[in-house]
Parts: C-alpha cells; structure tokens; sequence
C-alpha cells in the first residue's frame, strides 16, 4: 500500500493528507454530526461535552506525508477548571488539550509511516494512497466514533475512566477526575470518597474549587 520513501507520484498536487481528511474522513464524520475546522472535527452535546477528532500532521521524509489521528472528550468541567482563571477562554474552540479521555487511531503496519513498524503515524506516499489508507480509516472510525459519542453520557464517561483508566490518555488521576465530573451534581458523599481515593495527593485549588461547586444539600 505504501510506496518507498523517495517514490512519491509527480503528479500528485497539494497535500495528500488534507485531500485524504476531505474525500475520506469528512463524510465519515460529518454523517455523525461533527464540524470541520482545519485539521480538527467536533461535535457539542447538550450538556457542554464536545468530542474532538484531532488530526496532527507528521513530517520526516520529504516523500511521505504522515499524520496522527487521535479521538477525545472534552468534558465542560474539565475545561472550566482548566479556565477558572480565564473565563474568556471558555468560548474558544476546545483542542485534544482540553480533553480529559483520549485514545490514538493506530494504523495496522500496512499504513505505518515505517513499514512494519510499531507506531502511530499513518503515511500517505502517493495519491493511491488516499483511498488505500482512507478506506482502512473510514473502517475504523466508522468503529470508534459511535463509542467517542457514547461518552457524552456522563455515567459512561466515569465508568469507562474507573474501568479501562489504563487503555486511555487521561491526564487527572482517575479518582480526581470523576470528583470533576461528578462536581455541579454530586452526590457531595460520592465527590469526597472519589478524592480520598486518590492515588496521588490532590492539589489544595482543585479540592477546593470541586466542593464549592457542589449544590447545596446534596
């Protein structure tokens, strides 16, 4: 499927990786309500989720245009912790640093940027390509998207954070990061048995800012 390094096809024109995002990905992700912005697709909830679709370019031979695709939520309280301190900043559009679970789209070694190589840049080497290596991801989105979206529900999302906490990016220790998503509605009980869990002390701001925004009575 990919070419050598050194046998890009002459009459490939433009960026392979964004005609790839826009022949292959965009129908995929637009049949299940995300919006393009660059390199980027989202898709708001109702509750102030967004699941992000991130695709970073990857640069390493002039012959080869690589990629990395990564899929992510991006919980409101998450991010209104993160701008506590700039609130102005809550209306920008949310990136995978705002996300709280993420997961890379690994290509099966046929795709890698390195033949056979265990990686996760995906390599586009030639115009054939585009619908080679976009088929394959049209597959694998057409599996994960549906579980990306699954998350909005907030139960899900701490289950599967307590749960599989391994197998994702999750950048709070899993006990503090269910205390942030559970901290508009509590149960308080629940909040404070989730922060004496954790496995790593919680920063004196956070827990702060977690029990005063818990309701009253709760």
């Amino acid at each position: 499927m990919i070419r050598p390094a050194g046998r890009r096809q002459a009459a490939v024109v433009g960026d392979l990786v964004d005609e790839l995002l826009k022949r292959q990905v965009t129908p995929v992700l637009r049949e299940a309500g995300f919006k393009r912005s660059g390199a980027n697709y989202r898709l708001a909830a109702e509750n102030g989720d967004v699941a992000i679709v991130d695709v970073r370019r990857w640069t390493t031979d002039p012959a080869v245009d690589g990629f990395q695709m990564s899929l992510s939520v991006s919980p409101l309280p998450y991010v209104e912790w993160l701008n506590r301190d700039r609130p102005e900043r809550m209306a920008r559009p949310r990136g995978r640093e705002h996300s709280m679970l993420q997961w890379t789209l690994a290509p099966p070694p046929e795709c890698h940027l390195v033949p056979d190589a265990t990686n996760t840049v995906w390599a586009l080497a030639g115009e054939a390509d585009v619908d080679a290596v976009g088929d394959v991801l049209r597959r694998m989105l057409a599996d994960d998207v549906p579980g990306l979206v699954s998350l909005f529900d907030r139960e899900k999302l701490c289950a599967t954070i307590q749960e599989r906490y391994a197998d994702f990016n999750v950048p709070p220790e899993r006990h503090v990061a269910q205390a942030i998503l559970r901290s508009a509605e509590g149960p308080a009980e629940e909040v404070e048995r989730l922060l004496a869990a954790a496995m790593t002390p919680v920063m004196p701001a956070l827990r702060e800012w977690i029990i005063a925004r818990l309701p009253r009575g709760t």
